[in-house]
């Protein structure tokens, strides 16, 4: 990176903490600049799923290390009920992300002594970025990816847990005894679903998807806060989101170019779930922070 003197980080510049959210302790690590420090923190929020915050093939530990090369502070923490963090996670809803978790590690951030916060997430983890965005006065810098433009319930429901309720005795008993409400309840879902597929195929746009989505980011970048948004092309919601960049997302992107950069791969990216993707999110995050922080060091 042009500009800024590249220095090693070692397991002597990371720290373990356990953050206060409600009545969980959450697991986190804090990789402190081996260097001059930036005066930024960022925070980096791992996918849903019950995946702990090194992310697939501890991503998020290279990442961390190499931010805190260009003189940020990392912080990655544990979900409720996931890895080491205390407390129970039957599911992960993009309506309702654990928005006062990544506001506790905010928090543990400041108490650090940084002047600034940048989130950066993926999936799930993008969508808990986006809500907790607005409750983020000093947010500075922001980098989302594969995140699903849609809310819908339960994205990460727990199969095994609600296989485990459905064989239950008390489950067969209740069902006999409410077979005919159930059958209404499964037929007016199916028609909804059908409905929804009926719009996507003609190519009509749905009120009920995307709002908040859409004015999260739009409310982000009226605010000035650099962003950059990713996506792969084989990513199973891409459509989705291809229709929203010709919708209002688009619209809000186009308005704010000077400060949205929108970086699309030709493969699957969602879930890094091979090393071509996994290396390409890192590549992609790391540039652009570190090009931020180039700009923020010559802006001081």
């Amino acid at each position: 990176m042009r500009g800024v003197q590249v220095t090693a980080v070692s397991t002597s510049q990371e720290e373990i903490l356990w953050i206060e959210s409600g009545s969980q302790q959450l697991f986190a690590i804090h990789t402190a600049p081996p260097g001059d420090p930036l005066g930024i923190g960022i925070v980096l929020l791992s996918g849903g799923g019950w995946i702990p915050s090194t992310q697939r093939n501890r991503m998020y530990v290279e990442l961390a290390r190499r931010l805190a090369e260009c003189g940020y502070d990392v912080l990655r923490f544990d979900y409720r009920g996931v890895g080491e963090s205390t407390g129970e996670t039957r599911m992960f809803d993009l309506m309702t992300p654990h928005t006062s978790e990544v506001l506790a590690a905010v928090d543990a951030l400041r108490s650090r002594g940084v002047a600034g916060i940048g989130l950066v997430g993926t999936c799930y983890g993008g969508r808990m970025a986006l809500h907790a965005a607005g409750s983020v006065a000093d947010l500075r810098v922001m980098a989302i990816s594969c995140i699903p433009v849609e809310d819908y319930p339960g994205a990460s429901e727990g199969i095994l847990w609600h296989g485990r309720q459905a064989m239950s005795r008390d489950v067969w008993r209740r069902l006999r005894k409410k077979w005919p409400k159930y059958v209404r309840v499964i037929r007016k879902k199916l028609k909804s679903v059908a409905r929804r597929f009926a719009r996507r195929a003609v190519g009509t746009s749905d009120a009920n998807t995307r709002p908040e989505y859409v004015r999260q980011i739009a409310s982000a970048l009226e605010r000035g806060v650099p962003m950059v948004i990713m996506h792969g092309r084989k990513d199973n919601h891409f459509p989705q989101f291809e229709a929203a960049l010709q919708a209002g997302l688009g619209e809000v992107l186009r308005q704010h170019g000077d400060l949205a950069k929108l970086e699309l791969w030709d493969g699957e990216l969602h879930g890094e779930r091979t090393l071509a993707a996994q290396r390409y999110t890192i590549e992609q995050l790391y540039s652009f922070l570190a090009d931020w922080a180039v700009q923020a060091r010559a802006r001081s």
